[in-house]
C-alpha cells in the first residue's frame, strides 16, 4: 500500500481516539495538510491557530479538536510507507515543536527500520 492509501484508515483511527480522549470535543480530522500547508487547510476551514501562520510544514493526517469556549488544538500523524528511520522522527518532531500539538504520532505500514 502507498503512503496516501493508509489514510483514510489513520484518519478514521485518529479520529475514533480522539473522540474517546476528548469525550466533549467536536473532532474533524483530514489528510487534506498531505498536499497543502497546514496554515493554509486551516485558514480555509476559518481556524486560526497563531503557531501555524507562516509555518510551511504539510503534515500527512491532521486531528483537530475543538472544546467549547477553547481554542482549537491538533493533533499530527506522520504516515510512512517504509521501515521507520531516525529522520522520520526528527521530522515529526519538528513539526511537533514548532506547532506544539496536543499528540503527535509516527506511523508506518513496514514498522521500525534503521
Amino acid at each position: 500500500m502507498s503512503e496516501q492509501d493508509l489514510y483514510p484508515d489513520i484518519m478514521y483511527w485518529l479520529k475514533y481516539y480522539l473522540q474517546g480522549k476528548f469525550k466533549k470535543a467536536q473532532i474533524e480530522t483530514t489528510a487534506e495538510t498531505s498536499k497543502r500547508y497546514l496554515d493554509e487547510v486551516l485558514r480555509d476551514k476559518g481556524i486560526f491557530i497563531p503557531e501555524t501562520v507562516g509555518v510551511k510544514i504539510k503534515v500527512d493526517v491532521v486531528g483537530i479538536i475543538t472544546l467549547q469556549n477553547k481554542p482549537p488544538q491538533l493533533a499530527f500523524v506522520e504516515v510512512k510507507d517504509k521501515p521507520l528511520t531516525l529522520k522520520d522522527l526528527g521530522q515529526l518532531w519538528g513539526y511537533t515543536k514548532l506547532i506544539n500539538p496536543l499528540e503527535s504520532f509516527l506511523v508506518s505500514s513496514k514498522g521500525i527500520g534503521t
